[in-house]
């Protein structure tokens, strides 16, 4: 950041299961406050509109032994909050394979960019996330992007199947094209 000469961070919180971006936060320092902000706004648009407690649905938390997710106010704010909170170990970056995966993309949009605000930096941000949750297409999503995933599979479009490697595929039960009309899930705007 050419502004201030100076690093900003990322924080991005991204859902294992529909690889859709729940929230992200840019800025030259991210303090524990904003972590439990960022769960805030993600409890009240995503976990209370989908009544994932009172459906039982175990919320699991992943992340690294950082010292704004490790403060005791975050890890109690989580406790109250029904969100199991799990540290991967030092060095093991295997163990959170998804977000790992969604920063080598991530870096790849932002790398070759000098941005000169902090604001050309949150608008350039504003159009990666967009595009990774409304556009890109995932392999692992049969070839849909989070958005759509998300929104055929609550409408029970989506075969989920297990491999006998301890690994989930997911199928569309419905050919592509059919999302939308045309031949392409890029172009699909939600699903039947």
């Amino acid at each position: 950041m050419s502004e201030h000469q100076r690093y900003a961070f990322i924080l991005t919180v991204i859902d294992c299961f529909t690889r859709f971006v729940l929230a992200w936060r840019v800025a030259y320092s991210i303090k524990q406050n904003q972590v439990k902000d960022i769960w805030e706004s993600i409890i009240t648009q995503y976990f209370q509109p989908n009544d994932l407690l009172n459906q039982q649905i175990r919320v699991e938390l992943r992340n690294d032994n950082d010292s704004r997710f490790a403060a005791k106010m975050v890890q109690q704010y989580f406790e109250q909050n029904h969100i199991d909170q799990v540290f991967t170990h030092p060095y093991t970056p295997q163990e959170n394979g998804h977000i790992e995966s969604f920063h080598a993309i991530l870096s790849r949009s932002v790398s070759p960019n000098d941005f000169k605000t902090i604001g050309v930096l949150e608008a350039h941000l504003n159009r990666f996330y967009h595009t990774y949750n409304n556009v890109r297409l995932h392999g692992s999503l049969d070839r849909l992007n989070p958005s759509m995933f998300w929104k055929c599979w609550n409408k029970e479009l989506i075969d989920r199947i297990e491999k006998t490697n301890h690994k989930v595929r997911f199928k569309l039960k419905i050919p592509h094209y059919e999302l939308s009309g045309n031949e392409s899930p890029r172009e699909a705007p939600c699903c039947p």
